[in-house]
């Protein structure tokens, strides 16, 4: 993996900066991470886990690299301690080789992972889910239909449920190098769909790298050399303004000290979506490394009250993690919540109404199971009567099995 970078040395003092609207908090605070997260440079594509708790990141040319100094990129981990501490940093060999390797991202269950291995560069970058289980990984290469990448460069995003990727990548239709793209999971399959630029109103006439598409699924972190900047990466806001992908809210300039006068980039929120980890730099002598900044709340994504949960074919089992820590964190704290159940078209009315059921029937029992009281939780079936997708194809099916969890804070 390559991302162009200037790399610099040098220290951080805490900076604020007050917000520009008297209603919203009046701080936003950016820190180094501390400690062996930054003991080496350059540092690059910071990750979290799905609770926030662990950090992954790509230490380039590091002579602990699995392939030593010429090792261009292997993927590193640390665990959060506390708050504002952090551990030791370690290598994940099962995940690494001589080549580059560089992860960009999990599932929900947080034993899943999109990683690059390989030589990377151009059209040879070869993506494969990483899958972990009793603490052993396997590996399943996947295929995005017609790829091209014109460029050497590149990034990628995975959403929580595995069904769509953000693409970084330069297309015969880019408009300034490196573009944001959008691929869909055909059906079941490890197949992709042909990646399909996101428009003009996201990509400029520069670079636009590393796309993190928040929780709500509709708010996209990315980093641009284009929107009149001086040509180094900054980190924008968009807003995706329906489920065709093609409109797009006009891209926002976060404010300093989130971005500098260097390069800013690989953007990635925290469960509660007011903190982010990123590659940035500091006033003093602008030495980049991997660091924390506090959102004020017009940067923040929309407020997450809804949740799916995807069942397999003509089946009621609640899948491994489809319901994630920070989701339950948030149903803890909801005055209402509402489960739906639904099918796909195949089969009677009769028993899609009982399986829609049995599917809200097993998400309700987790829930409960898991401390939140029956009381709170209504309950209803809807069978195949309210697709979201057409039924005509593996794809459409898969995205009508489903349970819909709506709350009310």
């Amino acid at each position: 993996m390559r991302l162009r970078l200037s790399i610099l040395l040098g220290a951080i003092a805490p900076l604020v900066l007050a917000a520009q609207e008297s209603e919203l908090p009046k701080i936003t605070r950016k820190w180094r991470l501390p400690g062996d997260v930054n003991a080496h440079q350059p540092v690059v594509a910071p990750v979290l886990s799905p609770d926030g708790n662990i950090l992954y990141f790509s230490r380039k040319y590091y002579p602990g690299n699995t392939g030593g100094s010429s090792d261009p990129d292997d993927i590193w981990y640390v665990r959060r301690t506390s708050d504002s501490t952090w551990g030791t940093a370690y290598r994940l060999d099962a995940l690494n080789t001589p080549n580059s390797d560089v992860l960009f991202g999990f599932a929900a269950d947080g034993k899943t992972a999109l990683v690059q291995r390989g030589s990377g560069g151009g059209e040879t970058e070869q993506f494969v889910l990483a899958r972990e289980s009793n603490g052993s990984w396997t590996f399943e290469p996947i295929t995005i239909e017609g790829y091209t990448n014109r460029s050497s460069y590149y990034y990628a995003f995975m959403t929580p449920d595995m069904r769509t990727l953000i693409l970084s990548l330069e297309g015969p239709d880019s408009r300034g190098g490196l573009d944001l793209y959008v691929s869909h999971r055909i059906g079941e399959t490890l197949t992709w769909s042909v990646p399909k630029n996101l428009g003009s109103t996201v990509n400029s006439s520069g670079m636009e790298s590393s796309p993190y598409l928040a929780r709500d699924g509709r708010t996209l972190y990315y980093a641009s050399s284009g929107f009149g900047s001086n040509g180094k990466y900054d980190i924008y806001m968009a807003r995706r303004l329906d489920d065709t992908w093609e409109h797009w809210s006009e891209p926002v300039r976060l404010p300093p000290p989130i971005n500098t006068d260097e390069m800013d980039l690989c953007w990635w929120l925290f469960p509660t979506g007011d903190t982010a980890v990123y590659i940035s730099t500091d006033n003093g002598v602008r030495r980049m490394g991997i660091y924390l900044a506090t959102l004020e709340k017009q940067y923040q994504p929309l407020p997450l009250r809804s949740w799916q949960v995807r069942f397999a074919y003509n089946s009621a089992a609640l899948p491994a993690q489809a319901l994630p820590d920070s989701i339950v964190a948030l149903l803890r704290k909801a005055r209402r919540i509402e489960l739906a159940g639904h099918t796909d078209s195949v089969g009677t009315d009769e028993y899609n109404m009982r399986l829609s059921r049995a599917r809200a029937e097993a998400v309700r029992g987790a829930l409960i199971r898991r401390g939140i009281a029956s009381d709170r939780i209504a309950l209803s079936a809807y069978g195949r009567s309210r697709p979201i997708a057409p039924n005509d194809t593996d794809a459409g099916r898969a995205l009508n099995r489903r349970v819909e969890i709506e709350w009310e804070e």
